[in-house]
């Protein structure tokens, strides 16, 4: 029998409040997120929906990757702003179709740099635990807010 290695297990409460909302309360920090429908699915749209929490922890986690590149490489990119946007898809089933995330970079970088830092993106977990299917486009502005 393999054993299997668990690395950084999260576990996660979620309950649901009715009204197509959520209550999640972390297991570690015992924080709580709370979730909503889009006014245009019948909720209340009161807070963050599950599909807009997904790609907050894609654009959270693409900084988190870079800047612990960044160190590694003597450089900050605190400053950096990103934006993202979500695109679902037109005809069932409702699914997330495109990611298109722009990114503005506090500095120039070297090239060499750079390019260690854009790989970044796609070196980031959430990035590559997405469904190959969701079209993810990104640009990056060096040196600009």
């Amino acid at each position: 029998m393999v054993k299997r290695m668990e690395v950084n297990v999260a576990e996660i409460e979620v309950f649901y409040e009715g009204g197509f909302s959520t209550r999640c309360i972390d297991g570690e920090t015992k924080k709580e997120l709370v979730t909503d429908a889009p006014s245009v699915y019948g909720g209340k749209a009161e807070e963050w929906s599950p599909t807009d929490l997904l790609v907050a922890a894609l654009g959270s986690c693409i900084f988190t990757i870079m800047g612990m590149s960044a160190k590694k490489l003597g450089v900050s990119i605190e400053g950096a702003r990103m934006s993202i946007k979500k695109v679902m898809s037109a005809t069932p089933p409702r699914k997330i179709a495109e990611i298109d995330i722009a990114i503005w970079m506090p500095s120039r970088y070297p090239p060499e740099v750079a390019e260690k830092l854009e790989r970044s993106i796609e070196e980031c977990p959430v990035h590559r635990s997405l469904h190959p299917e969701i079209r993810i486009k990104h640009i990056i502005e060096w040196g600009q807010q």
